[in-house]
This record gives structure tokens, C-alpha cells and sequence, in this order.
């Protein structure tokens, strides 16, 4: 349902949204777009791969990219890296404040 309304919200306003069902199809989505990918908003817990693991992997081929990246839990071991995301978001992440 999140990722529902994610994609609705930023549709509406302008924005080119890639959507994915995990990490793992986004590394794939990724590799088949050419054009600039300028966000990343991940869910932290995803199968197949989880959002910290993708945001590392897309800042290695993309490192220019922003990551937002969306829990459901304050999350103590965020990894050090996690400090460079752009903004974490805890659910429920209402549109006003995504966009």
C-alpha cells in the first residue's frame, strides 16, 4: 500500500517513477534505464534484498543519486553509511511529507 501510494503521489506531481518490487528488481530496473535516476525511496526491510544493501550498490554505479530511505522501526544498526541518505522516513510516511 505504501508503495501504492508513493507511486500515485509523485506521478501526480511530475516526477518519473521507476517502481520496483524489491531491491533485487530495482538493481535490474537500474541497469536497463539509461536516463538519471536523481531519487532512490526504499523500504528497509524488502525480500531479496534489503534497502541498505541497494542504496550501497546504486551509490557505487549512481553516486550522485539522493536515497530516501523508509522504516517501520527506528533502527538502531543502520549501517555507517546510512548517515549520507538524504532523509529517513518512519511509516506511516503521509504524501505532504514525502513530497
Amino acid at each position: 500500500m505504501l508503495r501504492y501510494v508513493t507511486v500515485q503521489t509523485l506521478s501526480k506531481h511530475g516526477y518519473n517513477v521507476i517502481e520496483t518490487c524489491d531491491g533485487a528488481d530495482a538493481m535490474r530496473a537500474e541497469a536497463r534505464y539509461d536516463g538519471a535516476i536523481h531519487v532512490l525511496i526504499t523500504n528497509v526491510n524488502m525480500p531479496n534484498m534489503n534497502g541498505h544493501d541497494l542504496a550501497r550498490e546504486l551509490k557505487v554505479k549512481r553516486p550522485d543519486i539522493l536515497v530516501m530511505i523508509v522504516s517501520g522501526e527506528n533502527e538502531p544498526d543502520f549501517p555507517p553509511e546510512a548517515g549520507k541518505y538524504a532523509e529517513v522516513l518512519l511509516k506511516p510516511v503521509s504524501p505532504d511529507l514525502l513530497l
